[in-house]
């Protein structure tokens, strides 16, 4: 708990120290800028310059994916007994089908100090950082049916649901190539560090069925969990509008 309380402490400086950066923009009428990534990740970001080596940008990452996989197989079993005029042979043969669905999104809100240790002409890279806040939500459903040539069946299923909520720190290191005074390639890598907290919902259940009866079993947990990360991200490609 002390750990957290440290971790949120420091984002809230980072925070109030970002906008107080922002509120000593002056009357010059500096270029702003609309940012767009549409490569390894989407995102939106509205960049306001503060002079002309610094800016604070405020960025909306969204990620999705989605997916679902597919399989199948096959297994012969087989014994054979022999003792004295006793002789006894088995065999059975079993099929499975496995389907997976999973689904997976995140919303991430950043705010970054941006400084530029190189500004050329048609060239500048830049640098920032600043406070981050990420909502994640996964999802995953998984089915397994197996059936026997003994006529034995049975169904496995399995279902788990994941929410999380991250507060932390970001930075970015990238370039900016202009192609007009208003429009211009971007690209950049990111670092974050965060702490987290989630909540995970998991359930199970298998149906079992023979010649003579039928099963059900199932069960179902809920947990919470807490603790921190940090990570790298790809390198991001976009495109950007001054006005």
């Amino acid at each position: 708990m002390r750990t957290s309380k440290l971790f949120v402490s420091v984002i809230a400086i980072l925070f109030l120290l970002t906008a107080s950066l922002f509120a000593q923009t002056d009357s010059v009428n500096y270029k702003s800028q609309v940012q767009f990534n549409l490569i390894n990740g989407y995102s939106l970001s509205y960049l306001n310059s503060l002079a002309n080596a610094s800016a604070v940008r405020y960025r909306v990452n969204l990620n999705l994916s989605v997916g679902q996989e597919n399989g199948d197989g096959s297994r012969s079993d087989f014994s054979n007994y022999n003792s004295g005029a006793y002789s006894n042979y088995n065999s059975s043969t079993n099929s499975n089908s496995q389907k997976q669905d999973y689904n997976s999104q995140s919303l991430s809100f950043a705010v970054s100090y941006i400084t530029y240790p190189v500004d050329k002409q048609i060239f500048r890279m830049y640098i920032g950082a600043g406070p981050y806040l990420v909502l994640e939500r996964n999802y995953r459903k998984s089915r397994t049916d197996d059936n026997s040539s003994s006529g034995y069946n049975n169904t496995n299923t399995n279902e788990s649901l994941t929410y999380s909520l991250g507060l932390g720190a970001n930075g970015v290191i990238g370039f900016e190539c202009f192609i007009t005074k208003q429009i211009s390639l971007i690209g950049e890598y990111g670092v974050f560090a965060k702490y987290y907290w989630g909540k995970n919902k998991y359930s199970s259940s298998s149906n079992s069925q023979n010649k003579n009866s039928t099963s059900d079993n199932g069960n179902s947990s809920e947990n919470n969990s807490h603790g921190w990360n940090a990570g790298f991200s790809s390198l991001m490609l976009g495109i950007a509008f001054r006005f």
